[in-house]
């Protein structure tokens, strides 16, 4: 979430060249954004984390 929103501000900072394709800046939004497909909705993350520390949790 936190590589979304930096990106985004990047390409923001860089104005109507953050866009262009002849600048690099246009692809982090779009890998940041594509990053986080594969990983997983941030919810769904929460969830997976919550559960691996609850059984961690039990064997203590």
């Amino acid at each position: 979430e936190k590589a979304k929103e930096l990106t985004m501000w990047a390409a923001y900072l860089h104005g109507g060249s953050g866009v262009l394709e002849e600048n690099r800046i246009h692809r982090y939004p779009l890998d940041a954004w594509a990053s986080a497909m594969g990983e997983g909705a941030p919810e769904v993350q929460r969830l997976l984390i919550a559960r691996f520390f609850d059984e961690w949790i039990k064997q203590f």
